[in-house]
């Protein structure tokens, strides 16, 4: 169900975004197409349903880099497969690309499309989303029943300021995940991350009220605020279905890593649980959650 990774350097320190692209013992390119590297996990069923080996339905990649002294962001989108599908190369564009850049910030996102048959891939499609001066990245299942449930969904998009058009076009249930998110995590002013916390709390209560027998979330999501530079990962469940893996590594020596599969051997990676992160400048803060969990429909 998709791959997510996140870089963070605390200190600007720079590094080479073709280390998370194609070069790091299990890049994202890698994680395209090879066998999952889920250490710590049981293999069985149910995770292997979660984390697919094939993630060839597209690419996005937002990452931060310093040019003449000013701070830039730029992009690599695209709803072809990150690698080529018959000698599994990663895009010889994109390679030569990644290997001249030095970053110290990035976001990447590769897509499995369960759905290609009855929504093809479009550009429009694929992740991370970025409205206004926010990022957004979601993988799990959050799209059961969607159609019946939108009513409901936006009931709770109040604030039409965070309301994106596209979404009415694009059946893709992040799109809508993100507008709810943002309808209560929005400021770029927190007092400290403990109120930011208590805003996403209530973004997880609207999660509750709107779920029910039939309509449930199991997921991760990863969140930047561009206007301050604030980074929240967040691996939740409203049942007892887990979520896709989702690892970090706070001890790395290049910095901070979250990614769907540790992208290296590097000591110091950790399994998400039900589990928030909130990184900000140095700080780096972790909050157990503990739901009440229903039974989740079957997907």
């Amino acid at each position: 169900m998709c791959r997510l990774l996140l870089f963070i350097s605390p200190n600007h320190q720079l590094i080479p975004l073709s280390y998370m692209v194609t070069d790091a013992p299990h890049s994202i390119s890698k994680q395209s197409y090879a066998d999952p590297y889920l250490p710590g996990m049981r293999w069985f069923k149910h995770i292997n349903h979660r984390n697919p080996k094939w993630n060839l339905d597209g690419y996005g990649i937002y990452y931060r880099f310093i040019e003449n002294d000013q701070l830039k962001l730029h992009k690599y989108k695209s709803k072809n497969p990150i690698v080529n599908i018959d000698t599994f190369e990663t895009n010889k564009k994109l390679k030569d690309q990644t290997q001249s850049k030095d970053i110290y910030w990035a976001t990447i996102f590769i897509r499995n499309n369960n759905f290609k048959d009855k929504y093809p891939n479009t550009f429009q499609s694929v992740q991370p989303f970025k409205f206004k001066n926010y990022l957004f990245s979601h993988n799990g299942g959050f799209n059961t029943h969607l159609k019946n449930y939108l009513p409901k969904i936006k009931k709770y998009i109040k604030n039409k300021k965070y309301y994106d058009k596209q979404m009415e076009n694009i059946n893709v249930d992040s799109r809508w995940l993100f507008s709810l998110f943002l309808n209560y995590v929005n400021s770029d002013n927190y007092e400290n991350l403990e109120s930011l916390k208590k805003d996403i709390e209530k973004f997880l209560h609207i999660m509750h009220k709107i779920k029910d027998n039939d309509f449930n979330i199991s997921m991760n999501l990863l969140f930047t605020n561009l206007n301050n530079d604030t980074q929240i990962i967040l691996r939740y469940r409203t049942c007892n279905q887990l979520p896709p893996t989702l690892y970090y590594n706070k001890v790395h020596p290049l910095g901070y890593f979250v990614s769907s599969e540790p992208i290296d051997f590097e000591p110091g990676w950790k399994l998400m649980r039900n589990q928030l992160i909130i990184i900000k400048d140095d700080q780096f803060k972790s909050y157990k959650l503990s739901p009440k969990t229903i039974n989740c429909v079957k997907t």
